[in-house]
């Protein structure tokens, strides 16, 4: 990441370019990692097993919202 910010100063597109192809690397790698250390189970981490995921257990409840539909003003404005 320092070599990326470091070409970043510079005005040379191919170093950016190749300290971005290096970090882009890199970061998959730690993807990777993290990918097959979830699918052996491993996806807990500290403090124990992980709870559920972004697509499941039950959606979040919102804000209540006791107004309805019918209560909606649309209406246009200029700004000057």
């Amino acid at each position: 990441m320092k070599d990326l910010a470091a070409a970043a100063k510079g005005e040379d597109a191919g170093a950016i370019r190749a300290s971005m192809e290096r970090l882009n690397r890199a970061a998959q790698k730690i993807g990777e990692v993290l990918y097959k250390k979830a699918a052996a189970g491993g996806a807990g981490g500290p403090g124990g097993p992980a709870g559920p995921g972004p697509s499941e257990g039950p959606a979040p409840a919102g804000p209540k919202d006791d107004k309805k539909d019918g209560d909606v003003i649309d209406a246009e404005f200029e700004v000057k």
